[in-house]
């Protein structure tokens, strides 16, 4: 009976050893293996958690630079317009030359620049008046909406009267803005 008891309390041992084994192997291990990883994850979620005010906040300075930037666009738009319009450049420099007693004696267009979001067209032109005048037309040109730059300026006093009368050789260019839509930037100006 000894034996039978002995042999009851070996295998019972032996039971509840490979019970445990069982459990720790299928149970426990993966199960500790998982709590980790779970945990792993909640601390990855708090920190994308405690980083959202920080993204809003760059999202809104985003925001903000973007509607700035579409200001100045806007501001600037009529000195940088879509179309070249010779004729309106033209007719601007004549109109201003005429407001301050200038005789224009040459007006030509020069070759175009191309560059990738603008083109410039320089332009030549001649005319002869009073030292005023010319300066009037300078600011003239300054205060046009349209972009006017001025590359090369010659002054010399005229062949009759070189005290009241002076010939100017004036080089300028206007700009142009080259539009390329793709049709993301149309969706979203569509949607706006």
């Amino acid at each position: 009976m000894k034996d039978s008891g002995k042999k009851d309390s070996i295998l019972t041992v032996a039971g509840l050893l490979l019970l445990v084994g069982v459990f720790i192997f299928v149970f426990y291990l993966p199960g500790k293996k998982v709590g980790a990883q779970i945990q792993n994850e909640m601390t990855a979620a708090e920190r994308d958690i405690q980083s959202v005010p920080t993204r809003v906040a760059e999202l809104e300075m985003l925001h903000k630079k973007i509607n700035d930037q579409q200001k100045y666009l806007e501001r600037t738009e009529p000195a940088f317009p879509e179309q070249v319009d010779l004729h309106a450049v033209v007719e601007r420099v004549s109109n201003m030359a005429k407001n301050n007693q200038l005789k224009i004696s040459r007006m030509e267009p020069l070759p175009a620049e191309q560059f990738e979001s603008y083109q410039v067209i320089p332009f030549h032109t001649s005319f002869s008046g009073s030292f005023q005048g010319v300066m009037g037309f300078l600011k003239g040109l300054e205060t046009q909406k349209r972009l006017f730059s001025v590359q090369k300026l010659t002054i010399s006093g005229g062949n009759e009267s070189p005290a009241k009368e002076v010939t100017a050789d004036l080089y300028y260019s206007v700009y142009v803005r080259n539009v390329v839509r793709t049709n993301s930037a149309e969706n979203n100006s569509s949607s706006n």
